[in-house]
């Protein structure tokens, strides 16, 4: 089982039943619950109770429930869980208490009661609970059939692989591998780097990338592409996904030195304009 504790953090739109979908499909198996966080309007506190505002938060609570109630029978769900403030810190929080290895979560909000924001996947990708599925697909959620493992070629590199290669599993997809790598003139810019001591980053340095990423493609079996690319690592790996119709990208949540292949900003750099899912693999810090 690639997952054993599922929570799927749902908002107060149509596309909730999109990220339990995607839960049920990812954790056959597995324990799953959904949950809904209520962002509690100002004023409203221990200390502080302004009328309107605990009207309001009552409302709301009120209608979260009922949505969650639905969302949840239709789906065939028995857990679930309604909470009240941070979105964020609210979902980590759970997950952290309940032992969830994945969070499964819409990476764009909509508007109303601030219900679950576009920032609020980006913060509970940064709270390093548990993984942390990104699901950007508006549509109703399909089998996965194009897995992306967006890597470093660290030692960190086979723990992506190896759930990249499991979820795939789960639907049958194909696997391509790909690392991105970062010259220094990309991260100096401006700077005279030609009587640097640094050699410029060249053909040698991409054969060896590629010979690494072949290592690893022959160890897990891996059917698609082998790709290195150059440039800055969230627009190649936005560009892949279109040239190679990928509906899932699985990347770590954070990266290396070295080269600067891919750094601890990547994960939220590819989940803003991504146009597939997005999996974070939780690494060791």
């Amino acid at each position: 089982m690639t997952y054993s504790r599922i929570l799927a953090a749902v908002d107060m739109s149509d596309a909730s039943e999109n990220v339990v979908q995607r839960a049920l499909h990812i954790g056959a198996g597995a324990e799953i619950t959904a949950m809904h966080v209520v962002d509690l309007p100002p004023y409203v506190g221990e200390h502080v109770a302004f009328r309107p505002e605990v009207a309001l938060r009552e409302h709301a609570t009120s209608q979260a429930a009922q949505h969650l109630e639905a969302v949840c029978t239709s789906a065939g769900i028995e857990r679930h869980v309604l909470l009240e403030g941070h979105p964020a810190k609210g979902i980590c929080g759970y997950a952290d208490s309940q032992g969830a290895d994945l969070v499964v979560i819409g990476a764009h909000g909509r508007g109303g009661w601030r219900r679950l924001l576009g920032s609020t996947a980006s913060a509970v990708l940064h709270g390093r609970v548990c993984d942390v599925l990104c699901v950007h697909i508006p549509e109703e959620p399909q089998p996965f059939r194009h897995v992306l493992a967006a890597v470093d070629t660290t030692e960190d590199a086979p723990a992506v692989l190896a759930r990249a290669v499991a979820v795939a599993a789960i639907s049958g997809a194909r696997v391509s591998v790909a690392t991105v790598a970062r010259p220094v003139e990309y991260t100096y810019v401006g700077a005279d780097l030609a009587t640097s001591p640094v050699p410029p980053f060249d053909d040698a340095v991409k054969e060896q990338l590629q010979a690494r990423l072949d290592e690893l493609a022959a160890k897990f079996g891996l059917t698609g592409e082998r790709l290195v690319r150059t440039g800055h690592p969230a627009d190649e790996i936005h560009a892949l996904t279109d040239e190679l119709g990928v509906d899932l990208v699985v990347l770590g949540t954070h990266g290396r030195h070295g080269l600067r292949l891919l750094l601890g900003s990547t994960a939220n750099a590819v989940l803003h304009g991504a146009k597939s899912d997005i999996l974070a693999v939780l690494m060791p810090a």
